[in-house]
């Protein structure tokens, strides 16, 4: 009963503004990763359990793009998924 009542949230559909918009702040941040920009990103994180998720955010020194894993990296190791950011505050 517990975990139904649980709410979770949509992941939401970017538009097309959106998405170029994080692709053109992307492509800053690989052009100046070795000043470790401070950033801070919304994401998606889906629930394990049920339909959904919730949306985080995180603030760090960007590190790289791991194009392989199609993750983006932090100085401090955490890794989010590229599909599942939402926003990029530089």
């Amino acid at each position: 009963v517990k975990e139904t009542s649980r709410l979770t949230n949509e992941k939401q559909e970017l538009t097309a503004d959106k998405i170029t918009d994080l692709n053109q702040k992307i492509a800053f941040l690989i052009e100046h990763a070795d000043e470790r920009p401070e950033i801070t990103i919304e994401y998606f994180i889906p629930d394990e359990k049920k339909t959904g998720g919730k949306y985080v955010t995180l603030s760090g020194n960007f590190r790289r793009i791991d194009e392989y894993n199609h993750n983006m990296v932090f100085t401090s190791g955490e890794e989010i998924p590229l599909n599942d950011i939402f926003a990029i505050e530089i």
